[in-house]
């Protein structure tokens, strides 16, 4: 009896032991669970790859450390004149009275020759040139049948190329929606076009410069290196890709239903010669180049995560990291890329890095083996001049996009996205070239419905 007893409680035992064992690996994977969910809910646009505008009203940006000055110009700095224009209209004052001793002044007295100016710089009432083609039609002295002038393809639309092309940088530069680009125009210049029609116009000057684009397209092989990024994009429910490529006079855009290397074999080859300055995304790893460079930005932000780590270990390795790489973009703005301090740095973030190859904290693991299997390319900017150690130039490139993308979710058809990439491409290239663009689109435009061929965006075009 008493052993049956005893046989009894082992087993018991047995199962509260067994119960136990799930209970403590059922509460590890729940601690694990809650610091992953506390992680993510710490993350932001300054610690993470997301997009600023994903962050809530109530984020707190950090302040700049105060210098001690006062606010506004400083001492010895350039300081900065309104620029004056070439006066339309001139209108003389002069005193009556002396502001010393408060007697009066004639209109007799001349005047000293030296005055101060002031320009007031206003509009005058906008009317638009509506310009109204008659059609007649002559009765031939021969057959005696009524024969009428037809019109030419180019005066076939209800809008001239200047509109046209101010309608395409509304869309492209500014943002608005067809709507609102109906209703500024009803306001502003009295003129009334449907959507269709605005939207007919948008497309037809993204017409007018697909040769200059794919001119554009051909010089990017030809670039020493360029800045690449990509973010997504709509067409209709559709996943697409908008892709960037910065170079220091061009900037060009493509859609794409990939965000693979194959849009980068597409566009730039099956090899690009120069160097690469990108984020770590796995196909311009992949991509055949002549260098490449990692946007140290990227793994500021994602150190600054491992400094709001709750492990103190993984926190040091965060604060390290960050500060290294924050000293090394400062030390390449003043042009120490090569310098002894600089080699000084990245020593130490190379063995910071290598300390943290067997951390505990798979994130602080995660990044260092990151950072050390891709050395040659966190650091290239200290052996090539002239590459830049962030990938910012191309991220601005897309700030407008992305704005876009949040205001008319993409776009609704091929034609739209060929439309869309296009005019970016020809206004952004146009304003790093000195170009005006609103002159350049007119004159393309003109150029396309007459059927001549449209110029090419080079610097020394002068619209």
């Amino acid at each position: 009896m008493e052993r049956e007893n005893i046989r009894e409680l082992l087993e018991r035992i047995a199962r509260l032991e067994s119960q136990i064992e799930a209970l403590r690996k059922e509460n590890l994977a729940l601690k694990k669970e809650n610091a992953e969910l506390k992680r993510r809910l710490g993350l932001d646009s300054s610690n993470s790859s997301k997009p600023p505008s994903s962050d809530p009203p109530s984020m707190k940006y950090p302040r700049r450390t105060p210098t001690g000055g006062k606010p506004g110009k400083q001492r010895g700095a350039k300081g900065h004149r309104r620029h004056f224009g070439p006066p339309t209209t001139i209108v003389d004052h002069r005193p009556d009275i002396c502001s010393h001793c408060g007697a009066a002044i004639g209109d007799d007295v001349p005047v000293t020759g030296d005055y101060q100016r002031r320009q007031q710089v206003e509009i005058p009432p906008i009317e638009p040139i509506v310009i109204e083609r008659r059609y007649h039609g002559v009765r031939c002295p021969h057959c005696r049948r009524v024969t009428r002038a037809k019109p030419l393809e180019s005066e076939k639309m209800c809008y001239g190329s200047r509109l046209g092309a101010l309608i395409a940088i509304l869309a492209t530069v500014h943002n608005l929606t067809r709507r609102h680009i109906g209703a500024l125009l009803s306001t502003v210049l009295g003129t009334r076009l449907s959507l269709g029609t605005i939207d007919n116009c948008i497309h037809e000057v993204g017409d007018a410069v697909k040769d200059p684009v794919e001119a554009l397209r051909g010089e990017l092989a030809q670039q020493a290196g360029l800045n690449i990024d990509e973010t997504g994009w709509k067409k209709g429910s559709e996943r697409r890709w908008l892709w960037t490529f910065v170079a220091p006079t061009l900037t060009f855009f493509h859609i794409a239903e990939s965000r693979g290397k194959r849009v980068l074999e597409y566009i730039l080859g099956k090899r690009f010669d120069g160097i690469i300055v990108s984020d770590r995304y796995g196909a311009y790893r992949a991509y055949d180049k002549g260098g490449w460079q990692v946007c140290l930005a990227h793994l500021i932000r994602e150190a600054k995560a491992l400094s709001q780590s709750s492990d103190p270990g993984t926190s040091r390795f965060g604060f390290w990291a960050r500060r290294e790489l924050k000293l090394m973009i400062k030390l390449c703005k003043k042009g120490k890329a090569n310098s002894l301090q600089m080699n000084s740095c990245k020593a130490r973030l190379n063995r910071a890095c290598r300390l943290q190859r067997a951390s505990p904290d798979k994130y602080a693991r995660r990044f260092a083996n990151a950072v050390l299997n891709d050395w040659k390319a966190v650091t290239l900017f200290t052996t090539v001049e002239g590459v830049s150690p962030t990938n910012n130039a191309a991220e601005r490139s897309l700030r407008q996009s992305v704005i876009a993308r949040k205001i008319s979710f993409g776009n609704h058809s091929q034609k739209g996205l060929r439309t869309t990439e296009r005019l970016r491409t020809i206004i952004a290239t146009a304003g790093v070239r000195g170009i005006d663009g609103w002159d350049y689109l007119a004159h393309a435009l003109t150029q396309h419905r007459a059927g001549q061929p449209v110029p090419l965006l080079q610097a020394s075009h002068s619209g």
